[in-house]
């Protein structure tokens, strides 16, 4: 069909489109039927005279190149996916999938930009939805400067002219960015894409795989920052603050955000315009409150109108429509740590409970489809990650307290009581010593979410039944047996209140709960609170059950236990000997039970800090005996667990580990150390270089290489500790204490005062993680004022060791540290 003009018709009683005035096209009917307007209204549409338009990025959320940090990986990937070929017009194409506030947006225009020179023309389109990306279509100035005024022009035939321009023949150097396409069902973005193939496209998502596959190419998933080093560079060029890379709460705030870009940023402008408020303090109030201001929060240029409380918003609207399965599982997962979520636990926390299960986790978490294709929705949203290895999931730390605070604005009590009952059902049947295996650290994390402050203060405490209560004190015991000690005392006082209210603190219940709060008060180092508790439920069970009932024997020695971390010494002893004199006679515990051995070791340092030196060896002897019995008992453990499970099975390592515990307390050294190396070894094998578990035999190993005073043996050691602690727990860790404390021994002993205060000040800093007046805290304060006491007495680092003067300085404060328990220099961490 033609016109008079000559100009060839579009389509149906389309109006004409010039193609520069003079070449002929047939541009075919693949735009929008919809857009049907008669030709008299509607200007002619011309090219414009070159194709080399440059970076037309009008509404595209740009940021100062200095703000953008890290993804070099993902910028040469993309460089090696998208960059035009000299001998191929071939169109390349890539999605970039990553969940809201992950960066693709400004990851995409920084590659534009760092490659601009590789295109003719970089366009940036607004593809949130149809509306918005025909109006990015509109805004492109250039493409319609010899059109004139195209606001009369319908958006069909832009959009035809649009896509018949990305495919002339010659134009192929181009690149086209397709911006925050999160909702392909709403609409086709194909028939926004060239006729033919040519030129190079990116689509930005959080519908990865979805999109990918629509769109028929490849996919990068863009996931965080390197959370420390990345991290801590985008709030130091965020906030301003010079101070970032040394200030502890800056590293805590980094890591807390885990790399998250929206997270850092947000953080970061709201400091750099708050300059008062410290990196603590704003710390502080997001995990107090989350949304930190009171005011509303002030969106970012480059996010638009989404901010770190609202960006994942828009996700949750899709998936209620799409799944409401997937909906309620989100919700869900709040109530669990954001690492590691099993669908076995969940599923068999379902199989075993009664009727108190809410009918839709029956339906859904019982059915292994129905559960996958909700959990694959929830992955295909960006808002989890899946591991295809373990069979487990994970989710951001931020995505993470979204789903709380948001999602969860009303805690639902049975969501709260399914978790408890998930980590009891894989709890309630191992003893102690099962619980502390480091398999079960997940589960000991799944515990500690269940102590969140906003849990603790809800209504689901109320009305629980026995079985409940007794769940609920499933997780302490793993929380106890893995160290958590502080979200233990949390519930267990949550758990005391109740019944404080009911007039129910005399109980069995209650004292049991009592004993076990004083006791993880206590290894928490809060001995004052520790000794109120344990003193309470001593009297009470003096009271009902007498002098000589076992748990009250117990209780005494826990008491004295927190008398003499407090220096009371005298009322230590006291309690000390009457629990020791009746346990020894109680039935059921011989001499050679840990509590026996360790009441009469406690005793033995007790006579030595108050100068009781002969009463001291005397019982110091027994416990020699009793190493030699422990010696033998190792060795038949370590026997039977061979046979029944192999060399390298973790149990049959841990008996290996105990008997060169035993060697090392006993002075045998060459012993102790091929049995460390047996257990290096053998959980290199079965555990990896890298568990924690590995780390704490080398630095068993390491201890022994100080005793025998291989400096530099121990040094080297100690250093590759440090390095493959701080991978998996941070650089600032309670649980690195002891490693950096000996290391910074290393160096003082070798006159490198320098290198010692630097490891003492870094050991401080991890022991001051734990409360004030911890044993930790208090002896890395000890170990820091010695060390400057000596830099400042001595003027200049020397080399001390070579001194007479110097090695009575060493071995004085040596003594002083091994005599007194709460500066014990032996192996602290020797458990695992």
């Amino acid at each position: 069909m033609s016109t008079d003009s000559g100009n060839e018709v579009i389509g149906r009683d389309y109006p004409p489109i010039s193609i520069s005035g003079s070449a002929q096209v047939q541009l075919g009917d693949r735009y929008d039927q919809s857009y049907h307007v008669h030709s008299s209204t509607v200007p002619q549409l011309e090219l414009p005279r070159e194709n080399k338009l440059g970076l037309l990025f009008r509404g595209a959320p740009e940021i100062d190149p200095k703000l953008f940090i890290g993804r070099q990986s993902e910028l040469q990937e993309m460089e090696r996916m998208l960059k035009p070929q000299e001998h191929t017009t071939d169109q390349r194409k890539v999605v970039l999938g990553g969940m809201g506030g992950i960066g693709k947006t400004q990851l995409a225009i920084t590659f534009a930009k760092m490659q601009q020179r590789s295109y003719d023309t970089v366009l940036w389109l607004n593809a949130t939805t149809e509306p918005l990306i025909r109006d990015s279509i509109r805004s492109l100035a250039p493409l319609w400067e010899r059109s004139g005024n195209v606001s009369a022009v319908d958006d069909g035939h832009l959009l035809a002219f649009f896509c018949k321009w990305l495919s002339l023949s010659g134009n192929t150097r181009w690149l086209l960015i397709l911006d925050n396409y999160d909702d392909p069902e709403s609409y086709d973005i194909k028939k926004f894409l060239p006729y033919c193939s040519q030129g190079s496209i990116i689509v930005t998502t959080r519908q990865t795989s979805e999109v990918a596959g629509k769109c028929a190419c490849p996919w990068i998933r863009v996931t965080t920052l390197e959370p420390l080093k990345e991290g801590l560079e985008v709030l130091a060029t965020r906030s301003g603050r010079d101070d970032t890379h040394t200030d502890q709460a800056a590293y805590q705030l980094a890591k807390r955000f885990h790399g998250l870009p929206l997270a850092l940023a947000s953080a970061g402008a709201f400091l750099h315009q708050n300059k008062q408020i410290s990196f603590e303090q704003y710390l502080v109030a997001y995990e107090t409150r989350w949304i930190v201001s009171s005011k509303a929060p002030k969106p970012l240029a480059e996010y638009d109108l989404r901010t770190l409380y609202t960006t994942w918003d828009i996700s949750y609207d899709q998936l209620t429509s799409i799944n409401p399965d997937g909906a309620n599982m989100l919700m869900l997962l709040a109530y669990f740590d954001n690492e590691r979520i099993s669908h076995d636990h969940m599923k068999a926390a379902v199989v075993s409970s009664d009727s108190d299960v809410p009918p839709w986790m029956v339906d859904v978490i019982g059915d292994d489809t129905r559960f996958a294709e909700a959990m694959g929705d929830l992955h295909g949203l960006c808002l989890l990650d899946f591991s295809a290895k373990t069979k487990e999931y994970s989710m951001h730390n931020c995505i993470h307290d979204w789903t709380l605070e948001k999602l969860n604005n009303n805690i639902c009590k049975d969501n709260y009581r399914f978790a408890v009952r998930c980590v009891a059902y894989v709890v309630e049947d191992k003893d102690f010593e099962e619980l502390q295996h480091p398999r079960l650290r997940s589960v000991a994390a799944h515990a500690a979410r269940l102590s969140h402050q906003r849990f603790l203060e809800s209504h689901v405490f109320q009305g629980l039944t026995n079985k409940q209560f007794d769940e609920l004190r499933y997780l302490c015991d793993i929380l106890y047996a893995q160290s958590h000690y502080h979200p233990c005392i949390e519930i267990e006082q949550r758990l005391r209140s109740l019944f404080d209210a009911k007039g129910q603190s005399k109980s069995l219940r209650a004292l049991s709960l009592c004993y076990d709060l004083g006791v993880s008060l206590s290894n928490y180092g809060k001995y004052d609170e520790a000794g109120e508790v344990l003193q309470s439920t001593l009297q009470e069970r003096t009271e009902q059950f007498g002098m000589q009932d076992v748990a009250r024997l117990k209780t005494e020695y826990m008491l004295s236990d927190s008398y003499f971390y407090q220096g009371k010494y005298e009322r230590a002893e006291q309690y000390l000997c009457h629990s020791l004199e009746g346990l020894q006679a109680a039935q059921g515990i011989g001499p050679d039970h840990d509590i026996i051995l360790h009441a009469t070791t406690r005793l033995a340092t007790i006579y030595k800090n108050t100068g009781r030196f002969d009463a001291a060896e005397r019982f110091l002897h027994q416990m020699n005996k009793r190493l030699d019995h422990a010696e033998k008992i190792c060795r038949q453990v370590l026997y039977v667990f061979e046979a029944r499970f192999g060399p390298d099975h973790y149990d049959t390592l841990f008996a290996v580990k105990g008997l060169a515990d035993v060697y090392h307390r006993q002075g045998r050294l060459k012993e102790a150390e091929e049995q460390y190396e047996h257990v290096i070894r053998g959980r290199t094998r079965s555990l990896g270089d890298d568990h924690l578990s590995t780390s704490n035999a080398r630095y068993c190993l390491a201890h022994v290489y100080y005793d025998q005073k291989r400096w530099a043996d121990s040094e080297d050691l100690l250093l590759n500790v440090v390095e493959r602690s701080e991978r998996v727990l941070g650089a600032v860790h309670p649980d690195m204490y002891y490693c950096l404390e000996l290391l910074g021994l290393v160096y003082h002993i070798q006159g490198n005062l320098d290198a010692a205060e630097a490891k003492f000040a870094e050991a401080l800093a991890c022991a001051q993680q734990l409360p004030d007046g911890h044993r930790e805290v208090e002896r890395g304060k000890w170990w820091l004022a010695h060390v400057q006491e000596m830099r400042e007495k001595n003027g200049v680092c020397c080399h001390m060791a070579e001194t007479k003067e110097t090695d009575t300085t060493i071995v004085e404060v040596t003594d002083k540290l091994e005599t007194d328990e709460r500066f014990s220099g032996l192996p602290a961490s020797t458990s695992s």
